[in-house]
């Protein structure tokens, strides 16, 4: 089976389960989010610092990598668990951002990225499947 991310604007069109990894979750259950899993968000703290342009992109990434290391240390379950899943079922990781290719700027990249990592060195192997723009049919 696989993982794979997306955005809250097309969550309904998608398959399997939706898991929300978005800080703020006053939308979730109405665009069909089956699941919300807050301890793979940003802190409230570094995403109000980039909404309100007080760090650059990358001091967003280097900071919300140290966040997930250190919840990787105090859980690693947490990251396993969703491993353990996307084995058995398919797994999309939403948040707010639309998908812009290479552009987006969005922590759901980087745990996607984050999670192929800790599959390869773990040895799990669900598929992980790059996010595509929507398309409408």
């Amino acid at each position: 089976m696989s993982i794979t991310t997306s955005y809250f604007a097309v969550a309904k069109k998608l398959n399997g389960a939706k898991i929300s990894i978005a800080r703020f979750n006053r939308f979730a259950r109405k665009v069909g989010i089956d699941e919300i899993l807050e301890s793979f968000a940003p802190s409230s703290e570094l995403l109000i610092d980039y909404k309100e342009s007080r760090i650059s992109w990358e001091q967003y990434v280097e900071r919300y990598t140290s966040e997930q290391k250190k919840h990787y240390k105090e859980k690693p379950s947490d990251f396993e668990n969703l491993l353990q899943r996307g084995e058995k079922e398919d797994l999309a990781l939403l948040c707010y951002e639309k998908f812009e290719g290479k552009q987006t700027r969005c922590h759901r990249m980087i745990l996607f990225d984050m999670l192929k990592y800790l599959a390869g060195e773990l040895g799990y192997k669900p598929e992980f499947i790059e996010e595509e723009p929507y398309k409408r049919k």
